[in-house]
């Protein structure tokens, strides 16, 4: 078995895959302020990438933030500024309609689990952690940036506890290629 660590648009050997995982990147296709349009466009480069790369019926599993179907509220409002201007500037989360579209007719959606309940308990001990050891996290990046980060893991804890965010982890298997008129 071989198992590689590598940029999605990176060179890759010219043998398909069997499995392609990507855990955490999806987040950061597209920018606050894409269209829908836009957003589906990143996503669908990203799908049939992956779907030239696999052999038939190869799977791809993806681990993603996602956007949440409640409403922000003022205080998820100031929650999201925040982690949009100081943590991920070029970032904005998916929606699972987005994914969905972008992966048609290249991709068979097998599952769908939202891991947010789990995410946030993850967040919340990633919060202990920091706290109890804060003076070697200000000593390593300094006080401003372990204070960001407190703030950025107090807030995804809300987002994900108020399910503004959500944690999707899914399964596609790839289908056969495309005739020209079906793409």
């Amino acid at each position: 078995m071989d198992v590689r660590l590598e940029h999605w648009n990176a060179h890759h050997p010219d043998h398909p895959y069997d499995a392609i995982f990507c855990i955490g990147a999806l987040e950061h296709f597209v920018k606050f302020g894409f269209s829908r349009q836009d957003r589906v466009a990143a996503y669908r480069a990203f799908f049939a990438h992956c779907h030239r790369m696999l052999r038939p019926g190869g799977a791809l599993v993806v681990q993603t933030i996602g956007k949440g179907n409640r409403p922000l509220d003022h205080n998820a409002i100031n929650d999201v500024q925040f982690l949009a201007n100081e943590i991920f500037p070029e970032s904005d989360p998916p929606r699972l309609a987005e994914l969905a579209h972008a992966a048609e007719k290249l991709f068979e959606i097998r599952s769908v689990v939202n891991d947010r309940p789990h995410y946030s308990i993850t967040c919340a001990e990633w919060l202990r952690r920091l706290r109890s050891h804060r003076m070697d996290a200000e000593e390593i990046a300094g006080a401003r940036v372990a204070e960001a980060y407190e703030r950025y893991l107090e807030a995804s804890i809300r987002q994900f506890d108020e399910e503004h965010l959500v944690l999707y982890r899914i399964s596609f298997r790839k289908v056969a290629d495309p005739s020209p008129s079906a793409a």
